[in-house]
């Protein structure tokens, strides 16, 4: 009786344990991010890291939580 007690315990705190793993994740996930405001930015297919990266003239896209749009890039 003590070690079917002992188990279940385990496996119930192991389940919590593995919940709360599961939920930091879907907190980081892309999804969520882009929830939040935040936006990615690209140049011909590659992630734009530094304005740097960009000249004037050029076409960038701007991927949201619910839509991309594009934009040129001025001065």
């Amino acid at each position: 009786m003590m070690l079917q007690y002992t188990i279940s315990a385990t496996c119930q705190s192991e389940r919590n344990k593995l919940k709360m793993i599961e939920q930091k994740i879907s907190l980081c996930s892309p999804e969520q991010i882009f929830r939040k405001g935040y936006s990615l930015t690209l140049s011909n297919g590659k992630v734009v890291k530094q304005a740097a990266e960009l000249q004037p003239g050029m076409t960038i896209t701007s991927v949201f939580s619910d839509s991309e749009v594009q934009s040129v890039v001025k001065g």
